[in-house]
């Protein structure tokens, strides 16, 4: 593992290089193969993990252009502003003038949230 000066560095260059990174590209960027030390970087320079694709993506805070409705997309990975899909169709109901259901709502986040079992009873 290199040390927090390295890796603030490194992380840094990574994300110059490409804004949206998957787990194994972070493990050879730091030089470890702890996944708790990978987190606890990536916490300290402030992250998301993608709400597709089973959080397999991530990406930093500061990246993100978000849309009207909180979101962002690189290619095919959405990301939500509120971190969560769950909470990206909450922040979407809660800001609808009229409310939005889940299955409106899931509509604007993405086919793939339909998929992941967005229903009325996990509300």
């Amino acid at each position: 593992m290199i040390d927090i000066r390295q890796a603030r560095s490194a992380l840094h260059k990574l994300f110059q290089r490409t804004p949206v990174v998957e787990l194994r590209e972070l493990y050879r960027t730091l030089k470890t193969r702890s996944r708790m030390s990978v987190f606890r970087r990536m916490k300290e320079a402030g992250y998301l993990s993608s709400y597709t694709h089973t959080c397999r993506y991530y990406t930093l805070r500061r990246i993100p252009q978000f849309d009207s409705f909180g979101l962002w997309h690189y290619r095919d990975v959405g990301f939500s502003r509120a971190g969560t899909l769950k909470g990206a169709v909450v922040d979407l109901v809660d800001s609808s003038s009229a409310g939005r259901a889940p299955p409106t709502s899931s509509r604007v986040v993405s086919k793939r949230a339909q998929r992941r079992g967005l229903r009325r009873q996990t509300w």
